[in-house]
């Protein structure tokens, strides 16, 4: 199971992007890294 970064999808996000999210968290190998978003602080 990949790590995924956050842990979990947030709730606002949409149901195309909560499937994608479960897919590769569950059927990509753990030394892969899943980013949902990327927060950039200026």
């Amino acid at each position: 199971m990949a790590l995924t970064v956050p842990e979990s999808i947030p709730s606002k996000s949409s149901e195309g992007e909560k499937c994608l999210f479960h897919i590769l968290k569950t059927k990509l190998p753990e030394d892969f890294i899943v980013w949902y978003t990327l927060a950039i602080w200026l």
